[in-house]
Order: structure tokens, then C-alpha cells, then sequence
């Protein structure tokens, strides 16, 4: 009974929703993991990702706060997993539609996405169309997998990746990819 209480407690203050004027955010506490996998689907979302603050695993910002927010879970003690999924594209995919062309989203939105792992990470990157940025900067990134159909990316180190990064495979279709200086 105590470890269920346990469980129930940090998954309610695991990930926590503000709602202030038109704007959301997510929030999960720092959790002691050796690696990370990140996973992140959107559909029609202008997403930002950069290192964040080390007292917060995941501090995002989503505006405008629509009817459906993005589904955050995180899951594992050593080897921990931690997902961002806009709801539309979980919708698409349980309806048996090929990944949800982006064309047909009814809206998009921005997501501010600040990420402090205490580990090597793997990342496995998602979006169809808006406007990516993804600043590598500071992770310790072991492994990057990205694809996009139809957006803009701006991807890129601005410091040395600090351990070897075992792959980094970047699949784009009609999209603009750029690098940071």
C-alpha cells in the first residue's frame, strides 16, 4: 500500500500543468538515471530543446494552451525513458492513420522544451512541419535519430559534445536543414 501511495505521489508531482493566460507548462523534478532515451513526436508544433535548469529533468513551455497538451510520461530508475507526444499525432495513430501528415493537424503550437539529464542521451526526434531548433549544446549525447517531413531545422553544437556519440542519423523530406555556428 505504501509503495503505491509512493508511486501515485511523485506521478502527481512528476508532471505538473499551470494554466496562465493562454500558456502551459510541464515540469518533472530532476531523476538520478545512468542514460536517457528522449523521444519527442509533434505534428505541427514550432519546437525549441536546450539544455535546461539541472533542478528540473524537464521544464516546457507550450503556448498557446489549447484543448490538448502534449502527453509527458517518464518511466525507469537507471536506464530511464522519457517521451513528449502531441496528442493529435497519439489520436492519428491509434485511428490507424500513417503518422498523421501534418497538413491535416487542426493547429500547431510552440513548445520551449529546457532538458537536464544527468547522463549520456539518446535522442529520437520526430516533427512534422513548423520550425525545430535543436541546440545539442552541453548534452551528453550518445545517440541522435531525427527525422522530419515538411519542417524547418536548425540542429547544432555550439560546444564539443563531451563523450563520442555512438550515431547521428538525420532523415529530412522537403525540409530546410541548417546548422548552428
Amino acid at each position: 500500500m505504501l509503495r503505491r501511495d509512493r508511486t501515485l505521489a511523485l506521478v502527481g508531482a512528476s508532471i505538473l500543468l499551470v494554466a496562465a493566460s493562454g500558456r502551459a507548462q510541464i515540469m518533472l523534478p530532476t531523476r538520478q538515471h545512468d542514460t536517457l532515451d528522449f523521444e519527442l513526436k509533434s505534428l505541427r508544433d514550432d519546437v525549441t530543446l536546450y539544455m535546461g535548469d539541472p533542478q528540473e529533468l524537464l521544464l516546457m513551455d507550450v503556448d498557446p494552451k489549447l484543448t490538448t497538451l502534449p502527453r509527458a510520461t517518464y518511466s525507469g530508475q537507471a536506464n530511464a525513458v522519457l517521451q513528449i507526444i502531441d496528442q493529435e499525432w497519439s489520436a492519428r495513430k491509434a485511428s490507424g492513420e500513417a503518422g498523421g501528415k501534418a497538413k491535416d493537424a487542426p493547429y500547431g503550437q510552440t513548445w520551449e522544451v529546457r532538458l537536464s539529464p544527468s547522463g549520456p542521451t539518446n535522442f529520437s526526434l520526430q516533427c512534422d512541419q513548423g520550425k525545430n531548433t535543436f541546440d545539442f549544446s552541453d548534452f551528453q549525447v550518445q545517440k541522435i535519430d531525427l527525422s522530419t517531413d515538411g519542417a524547418t531545422l536548425d540542429v547544432g553544437f555550439k560546444r564539443q559534445n563531451p563523450i563520442v556519440m555512438e550515431s547521428c542519423n538525420i532523415r529530412a523530406e522537403e525540409d530546410r536543414c541548417d546548422s548552428m555556428a
